[in-house]
């Protein structure tokens, strides 16, 4: 599957809700975040090469697919700072 140079080593911009963590003044700070995009405007922004994977894939371009590959590319989204493992 072809996806775009800039988006296979860093976020899919899906929507997420997450903690950013952090330190402050010493200590370790978590704070509430949410990024992304919900699921119509991400298709939107992103048809044209999910449609060619589609097409490459034999997948139909429905709603529900398009849906599921949202979910699923949502569940392992990622947000540099959310889980503080590089620190």
């Amino acid at each position: 599957m072809n996806i775009p140079e800039d988006k296979v080593n860093s976020s899919m911009n899906t929507y997420i809700s997450y903690q950013s963590w952090h330190f402050e003044d010493g200590s370790e700070v978590f704070e509430p975040e949410e990024d992304g995009l919900n699921f119509n405007e991400w298709i939107m922004e992103n048809h044209s090469w999910v449609d060619l994977a589609f097409d490459e894939l034999e997948i139909e371009k429905s709603e529900a697919n398009y849906k599921d590959l949202y979910d699923a590319i949502q569940l392992e989204d990622f947000r540099s700072g959310s889980c503080g493992g590089c620190i």
